[in-house]
């Protein structure tokens, strides 16, 4: 797997390599929020499968091929069993939604903003070693 992303991303050129990773993390991310706002369970499923498998992705492009064939067989195949059992065998109620009062999203919000800049400083102030070149 590794060769074949290899070659792949050596025909794309300087800026190739960056292009693919950055563009499977959006779709990573895309399909990682889409499964959370997602109204119904099976869609919500089948997004957080695709977030899976383009994490899979991720580690493959890093050159880890252990991980990425774990994450298919762990993460996706678990996601797979539970479309079949939880979503596609069981009733579906019809669910009331109710809509989110204001309240909810300012003390949503209390708490997400803290954690994130707690997050932000923490990793911007961490000094991250570099390896010069990654051992063959």
């Amino acid at each position: 797997m590794a060769e074949l992303l290899g070659k792949l991303t050596a025909a794309m050129g300087t800026y190739g390599p960056a292009v693919l990773f950055y563009g499977v993390a959006g779709l990573v991310l895309a399909s990682a929020a889409y499964a959370v706002v997602a109204k119904k369970i099976d869609h919500s499923a089948f997004s957080l499968m695709a977030c899976f498998t383009g994490v899979a992705a991720l580690y493959a492009m890093l050159g880890s091929d252990f991980l990425a064939v774990t994450q298919v067989i762990v993460y996706v195949g678990g996601i797979m069993i539970l479309i079949v059992f939880g979503v596609l065998l069981t009733d579906r109620l019809p669910v009331e939604y109710r809509q989110i009062s204001r309240e909810t999203v300012v003390q949503g919000l209390a708490v997400a903003v803290p954690v994130m800049a707690a997050l932000v400083w923490a990793a911007a102030g961490t000094s991250w070693p570099v390896v010069a070149e990654a051992a063959a």
